[in-house]
């Protein structure tokens, strides 16, 4: 091959990639959390009254921040306890809503999510 031919190839692909501009590298992803939120909940039977206190925090977390941070597993839990009281259980939820940023989906506050899988268990789809 002619030097002078692969020369002049080569500065046509350098002229192709300079023109087209530099390429940006993908943004690093970063965990981004609000402050926490605590709901209750109250039933006669305990998983119905954790279920009731995880709703809740569904629901406020959607009128707050948006439906992309309801997501439980993401979440900082911090409190995730019942009591046995008259007639049956009282539940307390406590966590922060968190998102992984570069996955913040398209829910605007006050939009409703689907409900949440209860902590524990598995989601059957």
């Amino acid at each position: 091959m002619n030097p002078m031919h692969a020369a002049a190839g080569l500065a046509a692909i350098l002229a192709m990639i300079t023109a087209s501009g530099p390429t940006e590298a993908a943004p690093a992803t970063q965990k981004q959390c609000k402050g926490p939120i605590t709901t209750f909940g109250q039933h006669k039977g305990v998983s119905k009254a954790r279920q009731i206190a995880l709703n809740a925090w569904v629901d406020q977390v959607t009128a707050a921040h948006g439906a992309s941070w309801t997501d439980v597993h993401k979440a900082k839990v911090q409190m995730n306890d019942c009591t046995k009281i008259a007639g049956g259980w009282s539940c307390q939820f406590r966590a922060q809503p968190c998102i992984i940023t570069g996955t913040l989906g398209e829910h605007a506050p006050g939009t409703k999510p689907a409900r949440p899988v209860p902590l524990g268990a598995r989601r059957v789809d």
